[in-house]
This record gives C-alpha cells, sequence and structure tokens, in this order.
C-alpha cells in the first residue's frame, strides 16, 4: 500500500477530522486527483464514499464558480467553502449559482455584502443542488420577507447549523416565518440583526420550539422594546444563556 493512501486511511480512521486535519486531508486529495486521477477514481473515490460524515465538512475554501467546478469536478464526494463576499452578485448571479449542479458540493456559503435581494435569496432556497448547506451567511443582501418565508419554508434550511443573515429588511413577518419554519432542527446559530424586527418577532422567536436547540441568537439593533425583551426573558424554549441576556 502507497504512503500516501496509508495516510489517508489514517486520517479516516480518526473518529472526527477537525480543522487542523483539514489541510492534511485536503493536501492528500488535491495532489492524487491532480497526478494520478486514473487511480485517484478507481481506488480512492470508492473508499472515500464510505464516510460520508467526515467528507461533510468542508475540506477548503474556493472563491468563485469556475473554482468550485475546478475541485468539485475532481473531487466530487468532498464539500467546500465557497466565498462569495463582496463580490457584486445580485439576484441573476444567485439564480446562476442555484443551478449549477456543482452547488451541491458546498458546504459553507458566505454571499455577504452583495445584492441579491428577496429574487435572489429565494432563487437559493429553492435550489435542488444546495442541499448541504451547513453555515450560510447572507448579511446585508437587501433581503426582506419574502425571502426569509423562502428559506423558512426551504427543506435546504434543514442541514443548516449556523444562519447568518443580519443587516436586511426581515421585519417582524420575516422574523415570524422563519421562527415557524419545520426545518430548524440543527439550528445552533441564529444572527439577525439590524433588521427592524419589534416586539411581535421577537415574540415569535421566543415561543419557536425549533428553536430549542439554539446556541446564540443575535438580535443587536432592533427595536424589540421591553416587551420583546421580556417575551425573550420567558421563554419556555430558549437557552438559559439567551433567556438571561434579556433578563432585567
Amino acid at each position: 500500500m502507497d504512503d500516501a493512501f496509508g495516510e489517508l486511511r489514517s486520517l479516516m480512521n480518526m473518529d472526527e477530522v477537525y480543522r487542523e486535519d483539514r489541510a492534511r486531508l485536503w493536501g492528500l486529495l488535491d495532489a492524487q486527483s491532480t497526478h494520478d486521477p486514473e487511480a485517484f477514481a478507481s481506488r480512492w473515490l470508492p473508499y472515500l464514499e464510505g464516510f460520508p460524515r467526515h467528507m461533510g465538512v468542508y475540506m477548503t475554501e474556493v472563491l468563485g464558480l469556475e473554482e468550485l467546478e475546478q475541485v468539485a469536478s475532481r473531487v466530487p464526494v468532498a464539500r467546500f467553502k465557497l466565498t462569495l463576499a463582496y463580490s457584486d452578485y445580485d439576484a441573476a448571479r444567485a439564480a446562476e449559482l442555484a443551478a449549477s449542479p456543482w452547488a451541491a458540493n458546498v458546504g459553507h456559503l458566505n454571499l455577504n455584502r452583495n445584492a441579491i435581494g428577496d429574487a435572489g435569496a429565494r432563487a437559493l432556497a429553492e435550489s435542488p443542488h444546495l442541499r448541504h448547506v451547513s453555515e450560510l451567511h447572507l448579511g446585508h443582501n437587501g433581503v426582506g420577507p419574502d425571502g426569509a418565508i423562502a428559506w423558512a419554508e426551504s427543506e435546504n434550511l434543514s442541514p443548516v447549523f449556523k444562519l447568518y443573515i443580519a443587516d436586511n429588511q426581515l421585519g417582524d413577518e420575516g422574523a415570524i416565518a422563519l421562527a415557524r419554519s419545520r426545518h430548524l432542527d440543527t439550528m445552533s446559530i441564529l444572527k439577525m440583526s439590524d433588521n427592524g424586527i419589534g416586539p411581535v418577532g421577537a415574540a415569535a422567536l421566543a415561543n419557536a420550539p425549533g428553536l430549542s436547540g439554539l446556541s446564540d441568537l443575535g438580535l443587536s439593533n432592533n427595536p424589540i422594546g421591553r416587551e420583546g425583551e421580556r417575551a425573550l426573558a420567558s421563554s419556555p424554549y430558549l437557552s438559559e444563556y439567551i433567556r438571561g441576556r434579556y433578563g432585567t
């Protein structure tokens, strides 16, 4: 057995592939798939398919659709961090991403500081490919209630562990939609600051059973008032840590 495959087996036999090990793993996959694609396809890929949990964490960061296609076509079992922040993405470009079959290889998507709006948010939410995103950044994108509703109704929200959707225009309607979503089972971090959310939206979040697993809820710079704070502080579902931040 060659040394590289032996190192691969050593990594795959660990209980978890931690962040510090991802660089080693990706280095192996990148080198083997580049220098000996035939052996990689015949031996390495079948082996890797037996470790879906290990391969479910993103391997490395890519900075555009073209780069995503390049790496995902070589290592189709891997997930990647796709960073598109500050990239002049509008609704049309978001729809292009949503339609790309390579979006199925995205495990972490950062679209902060663009202008996708509700139409772009809906395109992403309805994508048949964006099924494996565990961390989603949509901050400062002109997303309003319609975009929030689209994501709240989408099964693409189910694997999302961290949702950053601050500095948009969700309002109470958007907050209520997310609070009522049936796809919040894995949600741990929800950042919604600067969204025009008032007491009604805060109360909906406080009374959302689906948010019982949250470790952090960001609502700074929203006009929730004392009424909203009281609702959050007395929530039957939010964690003690979150409730305590709104208590007197």
